[in-house]
């Protein structure tokens, strides 16, 4: 769970104020902080994503291969975490 967090939130602090504290951050924190692309309101969501769609469908080309490669190689290290047998809290304390 730590590597996916850390994958979207890279700013220390930010990421402290997440995990360890707990916070619940608004749709516009969320944005600031940079883990959000963007905020919209309810009834936006779904042409908002339908519109996103549209742009990303026409970078899929060959069924989406190509951007399948790009989102596995941006998102190496968050994979290996979840496909190891490591997945249990603190495993890794073990080995320092």
């Amino acid at each position: 769970m730590a590597s996916i967090i850390k994958l979207r939130i890279n700013d220390p602090s930010t990421l402290r104020k997440c995990a360890l504290e707990g916070h619940r951050f608004t749709a516009q924190e969320a944005v600031k902080a940079g883990f959000v692309e963007q905020a919209v309101p309810e009834k936006e969501i779904m042409p908002t994503a339908f519109k996103y769609a549209e742009i990303f469908a026409k970078k899929a080309l060959n069924r989406g291969e190509a951007f399948r490669l790009i989102k596995t190689e941006v998102h190496r290290e968050t994979i290996i975490a979840l496909l190891s047998n490591e997945l249990k809290p603190g495993s890794y304390l073990s080995k320092l």
